[in-house]
Parts: structure tokens; sequence; C-alpha cells
């Protein structure tokens, strides 16, 4: 379901509220597969929410959330886990 929201977020890049959203999704989209025991997978989000961040994959995201991968992926690495949260 969550998956579903993407292309309409995307479509509205970059309105800055956009940016955020795709930001907070590929987060939450994160947490959910690291709940789910997929940590492979939570990594996979963050490198591409990281990817966004820096402009890398054609998605200009908010640039604070290349930052905010940077600091779940050594979470994710340090606890095998990772854990959303409003910022």
């Amino acid at each position: 379901m969550l998956q579903s929201f993407v292309p309409r977020i995307v479509a509205q890049l970059p309105r800055n509220n956009a940016r955020i959203s795709l930001c907070e999704s590929m987060k939450l989209r994160a947490t959910i597969a690291s709940r789910q025991g997929e940590p492979a997978r939570a990594r996979e989000f963050l490198r591409q929410l990281q990817k966004a961040g820096r402009g890398e994959s054609g998605l200009s995201v908010w640039p604070a959330c290349n930052e905010e991968a940077e600091q779940a992926l050594r979470e994710l690495t340090r606890t095998g886990r990772y854990r959303w949260s409003l910022s």
C-alpha cells in the first residue's frame, strides 16, 4: 500500500512538502522491512534515500535526507535494526 503512494509523491517533486514526504516514506519503508526481519531490504530503502538526498537518483529530495540516511545506515549496521522516528 505504501509503495502505491511513492509515484504520486514523486510526481509532485520538487515541491518541498513532496520532498519531505518522500524522505519520510522511505524511512518508514525501511522501518517496516526491519521489523519484518529483513535488514537487507531495509538497507536498500535507506541507500535509495541516501542517493536521493544527494540528487544521484534523479529524485532530488530534501538534502537533510542524505544525512538521515547515513545515520540510519550506521544504526542498522550497528544494531541490525532500524526504527524510524519523527524528527
